[in-house]
């Protein structure tokens, strides 16, 4: 299962030119799955403080504020707020995200629908500095080197994938 048609989709919004080869395909697919267990799995915490029996979408919304940081948790809660306002396409499929998120417990929704407003926001960041980091090194194909660079060179996502969800890059 693969969120592959979605990352092309933001690529051609933010960098037209670029392309992604499978191998960088594969690793944001990785990330994306990490986050959105490591993000799940807090809400599942949020939940049960809140004797809930259900994550919802303030159990989503409280993981976001516990699990990021600085400008990106703020830019994730308003574009989670702005997608569930605006109901408007998904570029990340529900479907995919309830798949991830249902493997931890019963969610929720609205939650769903959340959750993949603020994951297509985080990859609409990833994408965007790999295809920068690719730009600068006169590339045309995004290659999991520019990925991984990406988030090196960005503190608030070296926190989110490297210390919070634990992946090595």
């Amino acid at each position: 299962m693969s969120f592959k048609e979605s990352y092309r989709t933001v690529l051609t919004q933010v960098h037209p030119d670029n392309q992604l080869g499978s191998n960088s395909i594969v690793l944001l697919d990785e990330i994306c799955q990490k986050i959105i267990h490591v993000m799940t799995v807090n809400a599942k915490e949020v939940m049960i403080k809140d004797h809930k029996r259900r994550i919802l979408k303030d159990h989503i919304r409280q993981s976001i504020s516990n699990i990021l940081i600085d400008e990106l948790q703020k830019h994730a809660l308003i574009e989670g707020e702005k997608g569930m306002r605006n109901v408007s396409q998904f570029i990340f499929p529900i479907n995919k995200t309830a798949r991830y998120m249902r493997i931890v417990f019963n969610i929720d929704e609205d939650s769903v629908k959340y959750m993949s407003y603020v994951i297509e926001y985080l990859f609409a960041e990833i994408i965007e500095l790999s295809g920068s980091v690719c730009k600068d090194m006169i590339k045309i194909r995004i290659s999991p080197d520019h990925i991984k660079l990406a988030i090196n060179n960005d503190t608030e996502l070296y926190d989110l994938v490297i210390d919070k969800c634990k992946m090595k890059l």
